[in-house]
């Protein structure tokens, strides 16, 4: 059966890779954007905006989470839906496997549990989460810049500074 290239990306699932938004992209919301995929279906993505820094800590947004050790944890504004809601997402990548592990959206016992079992595990609270209906269109106009996550892995750039590097490594020629 031949599938045409539109019927394959909705195959690939873009879970854990992470969106970079084109100097194009104007919307407020979106503009200079990195975007880490936690969920993909039905086209459209969920995830949290990795380069917007609230500058405070998750125990200032809910001292409740103090009691799991978590109160120094930074806090990003995920996205412009639910700004009020902690969006708690965890990453690792195994060395010997060679793999990105994701865990988005989950509950503080499920990332205490996941704190134990990895001594690397990066944890990050978001305000908020970021919603993009029809990303494979969006992907094919050019807005957006597709990453694995595995490649931002040791960046030291942050806020705007990581949206500028990522751009200009795969578009070298885009105005900025």
């Amino acid at each position: 059966m031949c599938r045409d290239i539109h019927e394959l990306r909705e195959m690939y699932s873009l879970t854990g890779s992470v969106l970079v938004a084109h100097p194009v992209i104007q919307d407020v919301a979106l503009k200079k954007s990195v975007i880490l995929v936690g969920e993909h279906a039905d086209g459209s993505i969920s995830g949290v905006q990795l380069n917007d820094p609230c500058l405070r800590f998750l125990s200032d947004v809910d001292p409740e989470y103090y009691s799991y050790q978590f109160g120094d944890i930074p806090v990003y504004n995920g996205g412009p839906y639910d700004g009020n809601m902690i969006v708690l997402t965890a990453w690792v990548f195994n060395d010997r496997a060679h793999q990105f592990e994701l865990y988005y959206a989950i509950t503080p016992d499920e990332a205490l549990r996941l704190k134990k079992k990895h001594s690397n595990i990066q944890l990050r609270g978001f305000l908020g989460y970021t919603v993009i209906p029809n990303i494979s269109q969006e992907i094919d106009q050019g807005f957006w810049i597709v990453y694995s996550a595995k490649d931002l892995l040791g960046m030291e750039a942050k806020g705007n500074e990581l949206w500028y590097e990522l751009v200009k490594f795969k578009r070298p020629n885009a105005i900025i």
